[in-house]
Formats: C-alpha cells, sequence, structure tokens
C-alpha cells in the first residue's frame, strides 16, 4: 500500500501557463492530503475499506482538468484531520526546513517525488528532470512540491521503521517528537505555506482545540 500511495503522475515537461501550474498545485494538494490520510490511518492502526479505495486513487493531471479530484481531497481531507501532532508537525518542519535548505532541496524533493511516483525508470528520470526545473523556473511552486514531498519521505520513513525487528520501539518513536532522523527544524510561518494548507491546519487546530 506504502508504493500504491506514493505513487503520482508528476508532469514530465516544465510549463510557465498559469492552468499547468495550476494543475500541479493541485497534484501537491492531492498528495498532501492523500498523504495526511495514509499517515493517520497508519497512526491509528486501521482504515475503512471506503478511506482505502479513496487512497488507491493515484493523482492525474487529466483528473484535475476535469474537477474529478475535488470531492476525493474533501474526503482525505476529512479522514486526514484525526492526524497526531506530532505526525503533522513533522510533516511540517521537514517542509521548513526544504523551503530553507538552498538549491539542494530542488533535488532532494525532485529526486524524491520521482522516485515514488512509479517503477519506470524512464518516467522517473524524465519527471524528476521537470520537477527541478519548475522548481527553480517558477519559486511560487516550491511549498506545494515542499510540502508533498515532506510527506511521501515521512511514510517512506515510517513504513521502514515498522519493518524492524525492534518493532515496538519504532511505535514509540512514531508518536513522540523525535519522529525524523534530523535536528527539529522550526515550523513555518503561515505565509510560507501553500493556500490550499492554511485552512487545513486551522481545522486541525479547531478541532484539536475542541476536544480538550
Amino acid at each position: 500500500m506504502c508504493d500504491l500511495v506514493q505513487a503520482v503522475e508528476w508532469p514530465v515537461r516544465v510549463s510557465l501557463r498559469e492552468s499547468k501550474l495550476g494543475v500541479l498545485d493541485a497534484l501537491c494538494e492531492w498528495q498532501f492530503m492523500r498523504g495526511i490520510a495514509y499517515l493517520t490511518a497508519l497512526a491509528h492502526g486501521a482504515a475503512p475499506v471506503h478511506l482505502i479505495q479513496d487512497l488507491s486513487q493515484r493523482p492525474r493531471s487529466e483528473a484535475v482538468r476535469e474537477g474529478a479530484h475535488v470531492e476525493l481531497i474533501d474526503r482525505l481531507q476529512s479522514a486526514a484531520q484525526g492526524v497526531p501532532f506530532d505526525v503533522l508537525n513533522e510533516v511540517l518542519r521537514t517542509c521548513a526546513q526544504l523551503l530553507s535548505g538552498g538549491p539542494y532541496s530542488m533535488f532532494v524533493v525532485a529526486v524524491g517525488l520521482a522516485t515514488d511516483s512509479g517503477p519506470e525508470l524512464r518516467e522517473g528520470i524524465e519527471r524528476s528532470a521537470a520537477l527541478s526545473v519548475q522548481w527553480s523556473a517558477t519559486p511560487e511552486i516550491q511549498a506545494s512540491l515542499s510540502a508533498a514531498g515532506s510527506v511521501n519521505n515521512l511514510i517512506g520513513a515510517w513504513v521502514e521503521w515498522s519493518e524492524r525487528a525492534a518493532a515496538d520501539q519504532d511505535r514509540d518513536r512514531a508518536t513522540s517528537n523525535d519522529i525524523g532522523s534530523h535536528p527539529a527544524h522550526a515550523l513555518p510561518a503561515a505565509e510560507d505555506l501553500p493556500e490550499w494548507l492554511r485552512p487545513f491546519l486551522a481545522t486541525v487546530l479547531g478541532t484539536n482545540a475542541d476536544s480538550t
């Protein structure tokens, strides 16, 4: 399931057209919500059948252009609202680290997303190259790409931990502040996050505040 949830049909060509950038931004939102919903299911140890079906829908540009993804993202967002704070904070800290990491972040994000996107080496290389150039050519998309890349990175790390012999120790790490292997980075400012992410964070914070 991990490989399936990380798979996205990222574009293989660079575009500066606003409509194409909008599609890429929507793919990032879709993948972020999909990844957080998956991590939430992992954290709680269960996922309803309808969520598994939603997670199995692979983000494609065609679906975005046709608007077929809107209701699906809403459902994924609802499932993602139960994400533990520590998990969400790790994703946000990684996102901030990538955004402040200089030129190397371009390759970390592009190669990571392309490697996760599918088994075809040629497609992966083409997607990595396109995402790298897109990162440089359009800085306004960097926050969205970083958010998607951060989620994919944590999914991969979580599954690796779960496969280790010391399963109990890994579960403890998955619910603590040292979930990541890097030193804790500062949380990003709201204005540094993608516009589509800010309402979701406000909802999660409000839901948790109401439950305390």
